[in-house]
C-alpha cells in the first residue's frame, strides 16, 4: 500500500500538493488540471489508501471500541470466544481497536463506566449475561452521546439496540431435529425454562405427548457434565422407554452420552442425543455430538456493524439472529 510520500516521489512533486489533492483540500492552491488528474491516477495505480489513524483524527475519532462482557456458558463452550471472534473480525475490516474487559457484578461495570467516555472510545458493546439493573447507567451513558449496542439473549431496554437470539427456538430446533430423525420418546434436561418451552412446542407441533417422567429438573441453571450424568441415570432408573435426549448444553449432553454408553446403550441406534452451544469439543467426542449454536460469530459481527452505524449518525433497530443446527453422529 503506497503512502503520500510514495505518490509524491513518483511524480516528483511535493507531499503537500499530493495531500491537498487526495484529501480534497485545495483551497486557493493552484495546480494544472492535468497534474491533478495525474496525482489521482498515480495514487489509484499505486493502491494509495488514507492512513486510518489520520482519518480518525480528522473526524475527531479514536477508532477504539469499548467491549464489556459478562462471561456466559460453561467453560470450554466457546460462547464468549465466538462472540468476540465475530466482533474482532468485523472490527479488523473497519480498522477498529478494542478496549476489552470482563465483569460479573454491577459495581464492576460501574467502575468501567467511570472511564467510558468519548475521550478514549467511540462506542460501547455490552454482551454476555444480561444485567437489567444496569439500564439506568447505560441510558445515562447513551445520553452523553456515547453509542451503545448490547449483545444479550433478550433486549433489556427499547432505547438500547440489541442483537439477540431466541432461547425458545433453541429448544424447539433441537427437539424437532430428533423428531425428524425418528425419535418419538424424547427426554429433556431443564436449565432454562425458555428452552424447555421450545422442547414442549416441538412435541405439540408434531402431535406428540409430553411425558413428565422424561423431563429432568434440579432447579437452577447448572448446564454441567455432572448434571447430565445424574439426568441420564434418572432416565435409566425410571424404567421409562426413551429414544432421544435434548440437553441444554453440550457438557450435559456429554454426561448423558457417557452414562448411556457405559450402560450398553448404542448411540444413535438406541438413543439420539443433541446438545446446545456447538462447543469446540463436539467434533472430538467418542460419538461426535450434534448441537444447536447460538450463532455467536454472526451476532458479534452484526453488533459491531450496528455500533459503527450509530457512530456514523445512523439509526439502527434491534435484531434477533436464529440459532443454527449442526448435525453429527449422535443423532444419526
Amino acid at each position: 500500500m503506497a503512502s503520500l510520500n510514495d505518490v509524491a516521489n513518483e511524480l516528483g512533486i511535493s507531499i503537500s500538493l499530493v495531500s491537498k489533492v487526495l484529501n480534497g483540500r485545495m483551497g486557493t492552491t493552484g495546480a494544472r488540471p492535468e497534474l491533478i488528474e495525474a496525482i489521482r491516477r498515480t495514487a489509484a495505480e499505486m493502491n494509495y489508501q488514507k492512513n486510518p489513524a489520520a482519518v480518525a483524527l480528522s473526524q475527531g475519532r479514536h477508532n477504539a471500541i469499548g467491549i464489556f462482557i459478562h462471561s456466559f456458558g460453561r467453560p470450554g463452550s466457546g460462547n464468549v470466544d465466538a462472540l468476540l471472534h465475530g466482533v474482532s473480525s468485523e472490527a479488523r475490516q473497519k480498522n477498529q481497536r478494542f478496549i476489552l474487559d470482563f465483569f460479573e457484578r454491577e459495581e464492576e461495570f460501574l467502575a468501567f463506566n467511570d472511564i467510558t467516555n468519548k475521550s478514549i472510545m467511540d462506542g460501547v458493546l455490552l454482551g454476555g449475561l444480561p444485567h437489567e439493573e444496569l439500564v439506568e447507567a447505560l441510558l445515562e451513558l447513551k445520553a452523553s452521546s456515547m453509542p451503545i449496542v448490547t449483545i444479550f439473549d433478550k433486549q433489556i431496554n427499547p432505547l438500547l439496540p440489541n442483537v439477540s437470539f431466541d432461547q425458545v427456538e433453541m429448544g424447539r430446533m433441537a427437539t424437532d431435529h430428533l423428531i425428524q430423525q425418528g425419535s418419538r420418546k424424547i427426554a429433556h434436561i431443564v436449565d432454562f425454562e425458555e428452552r424447555c418451552e421450545g422442547y414442549c412446542n416441538a412435541l405439540i407441533q408434531n402431535d406428540m405427548p409430553l411425558n413428565g417422567k422424561l423431563v429432568y429438573r434440579e432447579g437452577g441453571e447448572d448446564f454441567s457434565y455432572a448434571r447430565g450424568r445424574r439426568a441420564a441415570q434418572f432416565f435409566l432408573d425410571s424404567k421409562t422407554s426413551f429414544d432421544g435426549v435434548v440437553a441444554q448444553s453440550d457438557e450435559e449432553a456429554m454426561g448423558v452420552m457417557n452414562v448411556l454408553l457405559a450402560a450398553g446403550v448404542r448411540i444413535p441406534d438406541d438413543v439420539r442425543i443433541i446438545g446446545m452451544d456447538n462447543a469446540p469439543y463436539c467434533d472430538f467426542a467418542g460419538v461426535s455430538l450434534s448441537s444447536v449454536s447460538q450463532n455467536g460469530v454472526q451476532r458479534g459481527r452484526l453488533a459491531l456493524k450496528m455500533l459503527m452505524a450509530l457512530i456514523d449518525g445512523e439509526t439502527v433497530e434491534s435484531v434477533s439472529i436464529p440459532p443454527e443446527l449442526f448435525v453429527r453422529e449422535s443423532t444419526g
